[in-house]
């Protein structure tokens, strides 16, 4: 073998172990990017599933609080006169009891409707956005509570425009 071959075979042999060094580089940078990637999705899913036990958990429980006080609401006797006694005493006395219920509960509005579906009575009834003296008899939850039953409905505001949820 003359010098120059030598030369030569050297440097192709080098040259072929920077590649062959390359691939292999590339090869597991491939596989940690996947094992560690795949890590990181499972930590991911873990903790999505985390967050949606805790607003799942919220949600159920602003639907009980809004149940149990409308079952208590429902029953309450400055609630029961408005629709018993028309008149502004009776208004009067319904307007104070929604409102305890209202705050102490942390409900954004609470109101009473008559048999007809007019709003007699409500929280918001200093605002712009009031309900007193509109009609829901169209809702669903006014229609399953004059059927005797509980009633809960997520829905848009009709005058507040708002997504909530209805209990009746």
């Amino acid at each position: 073998c003359s010098v120059g071959e030598a030369y030569f075979l050297r440097k192709t042999r080098a040259g072929w172990t920077s590649i062959a060094a390359l691939f292999l580089f590339l090869v597991a940078g491939w596989f940690f990017t996947d094992f560690f990637g795949a890590k990181a999705m499972s930590g991911l899913s873990r903790d999505s599933d985390n967050v949606q036990k805790v607003l799942f958990n919220g949600l159920r429980t602003s639907m009980r609080l809004a149940e149990s006080t409308v079952a208590s609401m429902s029953g309450a006797p400055g609630v029961l006169g408005v629709l018993q006694v028309p008149g502004a005493s009776g208004v009067a006395g319904a307007n104070d009891v929604l409102g305890r219920y209202c705050s102490s509960f942390g409900l954004s509005v609470c109101y009473v409707l008559n048999p007809h579906g007019v709003v007699v009575a409500a929280t918001n009834r200093d605002t712009p956005q009031s309900f007193v003296g509109k009609n829901y008899a169209f809702r669903p939850y006014f229609k399953e509570a004059m059927a005797g039953k509980a009633s809960y409905y997520f829905g848009l505001g009709v005058t507040s425009g708002e997504r909530g949820f209805y209990a009746a």
